[in-house]
Order: structure tokens, then C-alpha cells, then sequence
């Protein structure tokens, strides 16, 4: 006849198991046990080695797993809950004890795929501390995942849901509340940090796209100036090249004029000898009469000289000197 495996329920934080996430909480521990009465009827089982385990019945194997865990040798552990599974698949504490297994291994999904095993379906104390134990793994796995916040994020949040149902059938539970309150807290910490970083790098590609306009306005502003200036010197070219081409017309007709005056000239000279003769001899009496003209003025000028001192001297000759009358005396 097969012996029914009995169960000691410990406290939520019995046994601390090593995990790859700080401050991760640890699932209920229940681990199988001999109660007081078959420590008396039976001897303490020795951990077996693997070829003996076959030997052993659902009972001494638990027991030997246990023992095996409390060391931490969870895998061999895990080897012993196997067997004792095959021998009582039904026994919802052995899923327990398989999900502490994988548990202290940090293989959190097996956990709590073992952890469901144990509380589907049921409402008692085994199914609550079950159901906490999985939000743990969730827990310990967010923690382990800082790196993927988002990941971290559905985590803690399965991990809340789970020890909220706790609470709900169970609003004391001291472990439940304690690992609610601290998922609770990293999930505010991770989504704080999430929207901080959201906001750096808005505001990082605000200051790009900022620093980009303002350069493409100066690099606008300089082709502008550039335009400018360019359009300046092909105008002030374009100017320079009219008054060139107006100077050279006029050069051109200037000589041209030139050419047929010089032309025009010997022609005329031919064409009329007694003309350019009588200019000569008009030439010659205006200078004569030049001549004449200033020669009558300055003999005229004598003239006028002379008889202005003619003058002085016959008013000299006709003065009268009045005499002087005597001055009376008066005495």
C-alpha cells in the first residue's frame, strides 16, 4: 500500500533561495516531511545515489529530495521529485516541491509551470501559497530582466496579479503583502525611468531637429549672400562691359570723324587756293588793326597825362596869396 506523503507548511521566507535577481521574494517553501509520529516509526532516509533511487517509494524519495534541496543540490533534487511523481502523479505537493527546484535553479518559467500544477483548480492553503510562489518566479525573473524594461514591466505585473489573488483569499498574508508592496514599487521605479528616457530622447531629437533647421537657415543665408554677391559682380561685369563696348563706339566714331575731317581738308585746300588766301590776308589786317588800336590808346593816354600836368602848373602861376590881418591886442 502506497503511504500518503504528508507536508509541512513553513513560513513564506523558510528558505532563501539563490537567485540571479536581487531582492527577488522567495516562494513558500513546503517542503515533504515526516511528521512527529513517523519520526519515531521511521529512520531518517539517507540521501540516495541515483542508481538506488529506483528502490525508494514515493515517500523516501521526497524525503531524499528534500534533503538534497535544503543543501542545495537542486538538481538532484528535481531527480528525486521525478521519481516520486511517476510513483503519485497526482500529489499536488511534489509539483510544489518541483517548482522550488527549478526555483533555486533560476529557471523560473519550469517554476512556475510546477507552481500551476499545485494550486489549479483548487482553494486551499497549498493552492495560496502556491499562487503566491508563482508570482515570486514572475517577481524574481522581472528583476533579473532590469535591462529589458519592458519585459520587466509584464512580469511585475503578472507577479502583483498573483499575490493580490493571494490577498484576496487570504488578506494577511504577511509575504503577499511585503512582495505586492515591493513589485509594486520597482514597477513605479522602471515605468519612472522609461517615461525619463522617453523624454531625453525627445528632447534630444528636438535639439536636432532644432540644431539642423538652424543650420540649414545658415547655410540658406550664406547661398543667399553668396546669390548676392555673385549677382553684384555680374552686374557691376555687365556694366563694365557696356561702358567698354559705349567708350569703344565712341573711339570708333570719334576716329571716323577724324579720318573725315582729315579727308575733308586737303580736299578743300585743293578744291579752293584763293579762299585759304584771302583768310591770310583777313588774318594779317586784324592783326594790324590790333596793332593800330593799341598804339592809339597809349598815345592817347600820353596825351590826357601831359594835360592833366598843364594844368597843376597854371593853377600855380594864378593863385593869390591873401594877407594876413594883425592879431589885436588886448592889454
Amino acid at each position: 500500500m502506497t503511504r500518503v506523503i504528508p507536508f509541512i507548511m513553513l513560513g513564506a521566507a523558510a528558505m532563501v533561495l539563490p537567485v540571479q535577481a536581487q531582492d527577488a521574494n522567495a516562494p513558500v517553501q513546503a517542503l515533504p516531511a515526516e511528521t512527529a509520529s513517523e519520526k519515531t516509526a521511521q529512520p531518517k532516509v539517507p540521501v540516495s545515489p541515483p542508481e538506488d533511487r529506483i528502490k525508494l517509494d514515493a515517500y523516501d524519495a521526497v524525503h531524499a529530495g528534500n534533503e538534497l534541496l535544503r543543501s542545495g543540490a537542486a538538481e538532484d533534487a528535481l531527480r528525486h521529485y521525478e521519481h516520486a511523481e511517476k510513483l503519485q502523479p497526482d500529489a499536488r505537493e511534489i509539483a510544489f516541491a518541483q517548482g522550488l527546484g527549478h526555483y533555486q535553479l533560476g529557471e523560473f518559467e519550469e517554476a512556475r509551470d510546477a507552481f500551476q500544477r499545485a494550486w489549479l483548480g483548487e482553494k486551499d492553503a497549498l493552492a495560496d501559497d502556491a499562487l503566491y510562489s508563482e508570482g515570486a518566479a514572475y517577481h524574481a525573473e522581472a528583476l533579473a530582466a532590469m535591462e529589458e524594461p519592458e519585459v520587466a514591466l509584464e512580469r511585475l505585473e503578472n507577479a502583483m496579479q498573483r499575490y493580490q489573488s493571494v490577498l484576496a483569499n487570504q488578506p494577511d498574508h504577511v509575504a503577499a503583502k511585503d512582495a505586492n508592496y515591493k513589485a509594486g514599487a520597482a514597477w513605479r521605479q522602471i515605468k519612472q525611468q522609461m517615461q525619463e528616457q522617453q523624454q531625453q530622447k525627445e528632447d534630444s531629437q528636438d535639439d536636432k531637429e532644432k540644431n539642423d533647421d538652424e543650420q540649414d537657415q545658415q547655410e540658406k543665408q550664406d547661398q543667399d549672400k553668396k546669390n548676392d554677391e555673385q549677382q553684384d559682380q555680374d552686374q557691376e561685369q555687365q556694366d563694365q562691359n557696356q561702358q567698354d563696348q559705349q567708350d569703344s563706339d565712341q573711339k570708333k566714331d570719334q576716329d571716323s570723324e577724324n579720318k573725315e575731317d582729315a579727308e575733308k581738308k586737303p580736299s578743300d585746300n585743293e578744291a579752293d587756293p584763293k579762299q585759304q588766301e584771302r583768310d591770310q590776308k583777313q588774318d594779317q589786317q586784324q592783326k594790324q588793326q590790333q596793332e593800330v588800336s593799341q598804339e592809339q590808346a597809349e598815345r592817347k593816354l600820353r596825351e590826357m597825362m601831359q594835360a592833366q600836368r598843364q594844368r597843376k602848373k597854371d593853377r600855380k602861376k594864378h593863385r593869390v596869396i591873401a594877407p594876413v590881418p594883425a592879431a589885436e591886442k588886448d592889454w
